[in-house]
């Protein structure tokens, strides 16, 4: 075998690892999305495609191993980090993320290259068929984000705690990702707010959500679907801790913060776990408590019909 066989065997290795899962390179399918995108006859395209913003969809994967991302299930954890607790009833755990496995389809955002992040959060046990009461904006003690970065292969599957109620065993649903591009799934968001539309883009964006059915869509980064409005308007309300909304200034700090929330996990409980409600929920944290991986400070808020 000659040395250019062997390079190119080496290259074909490096795409088929950590090339994007459709074929495509990132640029590539960003090229793609625009020239879809600018079919639309936008009165000012160039902010339209300013718009344009690279997202992780979340699909069922068919492959369950320690370590792997999944949603419901056990959590993989480490002998250090115990089942968190709210008044000393243990929380319901809703799913982990290894980001490595996002870093191989999307290296170039914010989020850490390895380690594994672990979602938890309390309920009360289910008042009848339609779930338990629950409030949308959860008080920070009633949820626990944590970060585990140094992998040693130390982790194990984790048995339910014997105070969780077995309405709350969910069973897992392994993940996969995939890198798409989008336009925000809402108007009603920080980004598309400050982009400073006219009135007919706004509409068309509106009627191009519409006529493409996004809806419901589940990712990591990107805009997050919203079932009421963008949830950077609650992530920034539940950060700043406001008790007011009549306290002069209010909503200048909200408009403030908002830009900086960073999509970390939106997914519906529909269909995984509907013993608690039918909500839709949103994982959100400041660029800056990302970037210094303060994963402690997660913002987590719901939304529902």
């Amino acid at each position: 075998m000659t040395k250019i066989q062997l390079t190119t065997i080496t290259i074909l290795m490096f795409f088929n690892l950590f090339g994007q899962s459709s074929g495509d390179s990132f640029q590539n399918k960003k090229e793609k999305f625009s020239k879809t995108i600018m079919k639309e006859n936008w009165e000012e395209p160039d902010k339209i495609l300013k718009l344009i913003e690279p997202a992780i969809y979340l699909e069922e994967g068919k492959i369950e191993k320690i370590g792997y991302s999944k949603l419901g299930g056990q959590p993989d954890l480490p002998k250090s980090i115990q089942w968190p607790k709210f008044e000393n009833k243990s929380m319901v755990f809703y799913g982990q993320i290894n980001f490595e496995e996002i870093s191989k389809i999307y290296s170039e955002s914010d989020l850490p290259k390895n380690g594994i992040i672990y979602f938890f959060s309390y309920f009360n046990e289910p008042e009848n068929e339609f779930g338990a009461e629950y409030e949308f904006i959860k008080s920070k003690s009633e949820y626990s984000v944590i970060y585990y970065e140094n992998m040693n292969n130390d982790l194990s599957k984790t048995d339910f705690p014997k105070d969780l109620i077995e309405a709350y065993h969910f069973k897992a649903m392994p993940l996969k990702f995939e890198l798409e591009f989008q336009i925000p799934p809402t108007i009603e968001t920080s980004k598309v707010e400050l982009s400073n539309l006219s009135k007919n883009d706004l509409q068309k964006i509106d009627n191009y959500i519409d006529e493409n059915q996004i809806y419901e869509i589940e990712t990591i980064l990107g805009t997050s679907y919203p079932i009421q409005y963008g949830a950077d308007y609650d992530w920034a309300y539940s950060y700043l801790g406001i008790t007011d909304f009549n306290k002069p200034g209010i909503q200048e700090e909200i408009k403030k913060v908002k830009p900086y929330f960073i999509n970390l996990l939106s997914f519906s409980m529909v269909n995984r776990f509907e013993q608690i409600g039918n909500s839709f929920c949103y994982f959100g944290i400041h660029l800056e408590d990302l970037k210094n991986k303060k994963f402690e400070n997660t913002i987590f808020i719901m939304q529902g019909t």
